[in-house]
């Protein structure tokens, strides 16, 4: 089982325009190919094994940048994600870095 997994893409949007879209959990299909749907405190994932209804809850934080995820899935085991905003060196005013 895969317990870490580091990703990153330079966005060129305002800081306050990335955070908004990656902390609404509605959009999460836009951006990642694992949820199929979300409703709210809710989502349908796809996995290896096929779709899986979650229980999905989000903290979110424009202040420090960050967006916290937490998957209960039927079995009751529970996934953590993270999302990040950090500057990037390039263009700070601009580009931000997601992880």
């Amino acid at each position: 089982m895969k317990s870490f997994d580091l990703q990153g893409i330079d966005l060129n949007v305002a800081r306050s325009k990335a955070f908004a879209f990656i902390a609404d959990p509605a959009k999460l299909p836009r951006w990642t190919h694992a949820f199929a749907s979300v409703a709210p405190g809710r989502a349908v994932m796809r996995t290896p094994s096929g779709v899986v209804e979650i229980d999905l809850g989000v903290q979110a934080s424009a202040e420090h940048g960050t967006i916290d995820w937490r998957m209960t899935f039927p079995d009751r085991s529970v996934a953590l994600c993270y999302s990040v905003l950090r500057s990037c060196w390039k263009t700070p005013e601009r580009s931000w870095a997601g992880s």
